[in-house]
C-alpha cells in the first residue's frame, strides 16, 4: 500500500512530534527523509522530512493534525 505524506517540515523534533501523536490514535506513521535537515540547501527542494502513513489511515491522520494544531 502506498505510503501519504500528511506532515512535512525542516524540523527533526517536529516530525517526530507528530508521529507520536498520531502513533498515540493508533494511526501508523513514519519520519522518513529525517537526514534531509542535515542538508539545509536541499531540505524543501526535496520535500522535507515527512511524516507518512498508509494512504488508508491518511484522511483520519489528517484530520487528527488539523483539530489538535
Amino acid at each position: 500500500m502506498e505510503p501519504a505524506v500528511v506532515f512535512q517540515t525542516s524540523d527533526p523534533a517536529e516530525a517526530h512530534l507528530v508521529c507520536s501523536r498520531l502513533r498515540a490514535a493508533d494511526i501508523l506513521a513514519a519520519v522518513n527523509h529525517e537526514f534531509s535537515a542535515f542538508n539545509a540547501p536541499f531540505t524543501s527542494a526535496g520535500g522535507g522530512i515527512r511524516v507518512e502513513v498508509p494512504a488508508s489511515q491518511a484522511d483520519d491522520a489528517r484530520t487528527l493534525l488539523a483539530e489538535h494544531g
